[in-house]
């Protein structure tokens, strides 16, 4: 199967669909739907800074020469926080 969008890109639509999900639990004054669609958000945003380290290992990696086929775990496996 064709998959036609970027990872950022799927990411990005789940949060546009959290963020439209988190104001329908604010109009119906729901609390814990509240805080649920806010700890969604925020792993949301953890994938998304993931997704753009790895871009930049992968950026990096290809200016030193480095095959363009390692995978996205073997980047974060070498990867030093």
């Amino acid at each position: 199967m064709l998959n036609l969008l970027s990872e950022q890109d799927a990411i990005n639509l789940r949060k546009a669909t959290m963020i439209h999900y988190l104001q329908m639990k604010v109009n119906e004054q729901d609390w814990h739907g509240v805080a649920d669609a806010a700890m969604d958000l925020r792993e949301l945003e953890v994938e998304l800074k993931m997704c753009d380290k790895i871009d930049k290992l992968r950026a990096t990696y290809h200016q030193l020469g480095i095959a363009s086929n390692i995978g996205t775990i073997d980047l974060l496996a070498n990867k030093k926080e």
